[in-house]
């Protein structure tokens, strides 16, 4: 009695030779090839032209938060982020405690200012925030953030470069914006 797998293990093996068959074609390895460069070159960039920072709002220093400085505005390395909830936060803390002379500018535009700040006080987040209840931030950076609720940029000798902690890439950003301000 045979089974009836076995009849299809020469019939794997045909299929396997066509395939392979098929990848050694130069139209297919040119046709591999010419959709990874379109994907390469059309992928958004992760450098950003302009970031316009918005001056003037209303500043939470949570409890033992260091002081906002004005300044920071001016830096010419610092770290912006806009959020719309408190839970982004807390990635942020040991970089803020690893390079404290980098200004961290952090603008909160969620819409229950209270449940924010008793969120940070929860998880205890001690760097200044400014609240964006009118999202002007958003109105004056939208065109490239889309309509997210969360984004970062790491600002550096006028280099704009999308980035947080969650990307490989951070720390050496921060580093090199803290050797440059040192």
């Amino acid at each position: 009695m045979k089974l009836s797998g076995s009849k299809s293990k020469p019939f794997r093996i045909m299929i396997l030779k066509k395939f392979l068959s098929i990848i050694r074609m130069p139209e297919f390895i040119f046709s591999c090839i010419l959709i990874v460069a379109v994907l390469y070159f059309s992928w958004p960039s992760a450098v950003v032209n302009e970031v316009n920072l918005v001056k003037g709002l209303e500043v939470w220093q949570p409890h033992n938060s260091v002081a906002f400085q004005e300044s920071w505005f001016e830096e010419s390395c610092k770290v912006v982020a806009y959020m719309k909830h408190y839970r982004q936060l807390p990635v942020w803390i040991s970089y803020i405690k690893k390079y404290p002379e980098v200004p961290f500018l952090f603008y909160f535009a969620g819409n229950d200012v209270d449940a924010f700040k008793n969120g940070i006080n929860k998880i205890g987040f001690n760097y200044p925030i400014m609240i964006d209840k009118d999202q002007r931030f958003y109105e004056m950076n939208k065109d490239n953030m889309d309509d997210l609720s969360f984004i970062s940029f790491v600002i550096s000798d006028n280099s704009i470069r999308l980035s947080n902690p969650t990307i490989s890439n951070f720390d050496d950003l921060l580093n090199k914006c803290s050797e440059s301000i040192r």
